[in-house]
């Protein structure tokens, strides 16, 4: 794939990313406020669980959500051939990661009984925002790492990559997750 082409597809691939953690928030904010925590449980539950079981019994590479942009189906196939074998490896790891916290959101949601209450739209957002800005501060870290490894790899230079970028995002996650409830729970107590 020739430079230039790449490099939009890139910056597609950032705009879509970021645009769909945005929508996805703003959605989520309101089904929390309108109906439960349980309720937005559920439902990303089940997305990220039809996600997973579409990405394991698939025989294309398409079912995942860049799979639904045509201009992204470009760069997934280019990224399968950069990796080679490495990609079936980071295929499951998505898959096998999707599921987990596909059950884990579901069983929180049903098992879990978190009294419905009143909470105000502006709370609903305090709490949001900061977790909002750090998920997307740690997505644009992964997406900048991945994109740098995948373009400047050969294939046999990428042997392990998988292994690689799972520790990477523990390291990264882990830290930005507690952050992020840090924060959130300081603004909201000190309101």
């Amino acid at each position: 794939m020739d430079l230039l082409r790449l490099r939009k597809l890139r910056i597609r691939q950032l705009i879509i990313v970021n645009s769909f953690v945005l929508i996805a928030t703003i959605l989520f904010t309101f089904i929390i406020h309108v109906y439960s925590l349980s309720i937005f449980q559920r439902t990303l539950g089940v997305i990220i669980l039809i996600l997973a079981i579409m990405n394991m019994f698939s025989k294309t590479m398409y079912y995942n959500l860049f799979g639904l942009f045509p201009a992204m189906r470009e760069l997934i196939a280019y990224e399968a051939q950069k990796l080679g074998k490495e990609f079936t490896k980071v295929r499951w790891t998505q898959a096998s990661a999707q599921l987990f916290v596909a059950l884990m959101l579901l069983a929180q949601s049903f098992y879990l009984k978190i009294p419905p209450t009143l909470i105000s739209l502006q709370d609903t957002m305090l709490f949001t925002i900061p977790v909002l800005l750090l998920t997307i501060i740690s997505i644009n870290i992964g997406l900048v790492y991945h994109v740098k490894k995948i373009d400047k790899g050969t294939t046999d230079s990428l042997k392990g990559y998988n292994a690689k970028s799972i520790l990477i995002g523990l390291l990264i996650g882990i830290p930005t997750g507690i952050l992020a409830i840090i924060v959130s729970f300081l603004i909201v107590t000190l309101k």
